[in-house]
């Protein structure tokens, strides 16, 4: 799954845009990557916990 976004850069647009503002072309690749750190530390203490399903406490 390397290389493909997480975050649509569409469903972002709307959300920010009917909030009133704007949208950097830089947010959505940023915001994408902080959602793969995310995942990836809740990985890490679903494994910790000898789980193989991630849970919304893992987050």
């Amino acid at each position: 799954m390397n290389g493909e976004s997480l975050v649509s850069k569409n469903s972002v647009g709307l959300y920010l845009r009917g909030k009133g503002v704007r949208v950097s072309s830089r947010l959505v690749p940023q915001l994408d990557e902080k959602a793969k750190e995310i995942l990836e530390a809740a990985i890490k203490r679903a494994e910790l916990n000898g789980r193989s399903t991630v849970m919304v406490q893992d987050l």
